[in-house]
């Protein structure tokens, strides 16, 4: 039974990032400057008074709104709703984009282009997109069945009235512990991410946790508490203090100084997909070379 090496994984994904810091700038800059673009947009014409598309660019629920500049879709209407869908959904495509582009830079040293390499739509991009879809679904299920099922098992034992009143961030704990649970028991569907990237069709699901097995808390090391949660921390630590700070008066009264507050953001959320990527296809290549039955393993594209 293979095991993966911690810290041997962390080291090769974070060195090639390091090596190929040339070629990430090059493959994340247009990605970058669209996805900041996209964010203030949101954020200045009033699609960004709807807490909804608050959270999934990033922003705390009341921050976009303190930055109204440009305020054409108030009251968040049909009309701010659908421009909001549809800027979301074009923020996920470039991150697809992008990091399909990243993982076959690793895996398998691919480098042309960078605006071709990242925006030429093919069918590996809609297969990544649906096990990308497919393992935020698997995570969800657990996650709020924990989730749940904690606030349940919460109000029996404190009484439903504390748990019913109590504030929001009251619950961080159990989400936290809900969170951690559900990602490590899906954690082993993600080999399927840079499988589909690199046209490798014969890895499923099912295949992704069979070759991983007992892997489990050495993957989430890796993939969470080696990239995702410290620049995730990084992240929302540079949110609150740019954008709930000293700075929103100078923020709202001009827009070019959001918009370089945001894409030092979407810099920050780049490399974060660029070391947790890097990290994954690592995982991948290890295992393909590995794991029993596995397949034939892929070298790190580090030329």
């Amino acid at each position: 039974m293979y095991k993966l090496p911690v810290f041997e994984t962390l080291r090769d994904g974070y060195g090639f990032v390091r090596r190929q810091r040339s070629d990430l700038v090059a493959y994340a800059f247009l990605p970058v400057l669209l996805t900041a673009i996209i964010s203030v947009f949101i954020a200045t014409t009033g699609v960004g008074q709807i807490e909804f598309f608050n959270r999934l660019v990033g922003w705390n629920a009341e921050g976009p709104s303190q930055f109204l500049v440009y305020p054409l879709l108030t009251n968040g209407g049909p009309l701010a709703i659908i421009v909001g869908t549809m800027a979301t959904l074009i923020q996920v495509g470039i991150f697809i984009f992008f990091s399909v582009a990243w993982y076959r830079r690793y895996l398998l040293g691919q480098r042309s282009n960078p605006s071709i390499a990242v925006f030429q739509w093919q069918r590996r991009h809609l297969r990544y997109s649906i096990y990308l879809f497919a393992t935020l679904a698997l995570f969800a299920v657990p996650f709020a069945v924990f989730f749940f099922a904690f606030l349940f098992f919460g109000g029996f034992f404190f009484g439903d009235e504390i748990v019913l009143t109590s504030e929001i961030s009251n619950f961080t704990p159990l989400a936290v512990i809900a969170f951690i649970i559900a990602s490590v028991l899906t954690v082993r569907f993600w080999l399927t991410l840079p499988a589909s990237a690199v046209d490798d069709t014969q890895l499923s699901l099912r295949a992704s946790r069979r070759i991983t097995k007992r892997n489990s808390w050495r993957m989430w090391f890796v993939i969470w508490l080696g990239t995702q949660i410290p620049f995730g921390l990084i992240s929302a630590g540079y949110a609150e203090l740019v954008f709930e700070g000293a700075l929103v008066p100078a923020l709202q009264n001009s827009v070019v100084l959001l918009f370089l507050a945001v894409l030092v953001l979407q810099i920050l959320e780049f490399a974060m997909i660029a070391a947790g990527a890097a990290c994954l296809a690592e995982i991948y290549r290890r295992f393909m070379g590995n794991a029993p039955g596995a397949g034939a393993p892929l070298g790190p594209g580090i030329t």
